[in-house]
């Protein structure tokens, strides 16, 4: 709802940085055994497993555009990508002609919300085919309670 009938893009670009990275702990089985792991550097570790796993046409950016950084880090801490990143919309794209995942003249990667959101759509809809399927540890993390009160 946030971006398709409020149509707050720019919000929707912090809240998908930071869901990447949850989908990241999702598929870390190795380095993210439980829940709870807060080791220093597995959120860009998580973060980038994604776009290799499961957004790859990101992939080619997470090092040299420093995806994580900018999308997960610098909108979660200060609201705002650190790097040279062109967070838009459709209409604000099409107005200015960009296409998404495109390098505008002054070398800053283009991410459109709408295109963003819907590959990270098709990323939760992939963990959950992988749960259904039964790809997960059966003891692991996956199967086991996320919160605990």
């Amino acid at each position: 709802e946030i971006l398709n009938k409020h149509k707050y893009h720019y919000i929707s670009f912090g809240l998908l940085g930071t869901g990447i990275e949850f989908l990241g702990k999702c598929i870390n089985q190795t380095e993210n055994p439980t829940w709870h792991e807060n080791t220093r550097g597995l959120g860009k570790r998580n973060f980038d497993l994604v776009l290799t796993d499961l957004m790859t046409w990101y992939s080619s950016y997470k090092d040299s555009y420093k995806l994580c950084d900018s999308l997960r880090n610098g909108m979660a801490h200060a609201f705002q990508p650190k790097n040279k990143i062109e967070l838009t919309h459709k209409v604000e794209a099409d107005a200015r002609g960009w296409i998404d995942l495109t390098i505008t003249s002054n070398d800053r990667l283009v991410i459109v919300a709408e295109n963003f959101y819907e590959d990270f759509k098709t990323a939760c809809l992939e963990v959950i085919r992988r749960i259904e399927a039964n790809e997960f540890d059966p003891n692991g993390k996956m199967y086991k309670p996320f919160l605990e009160v």
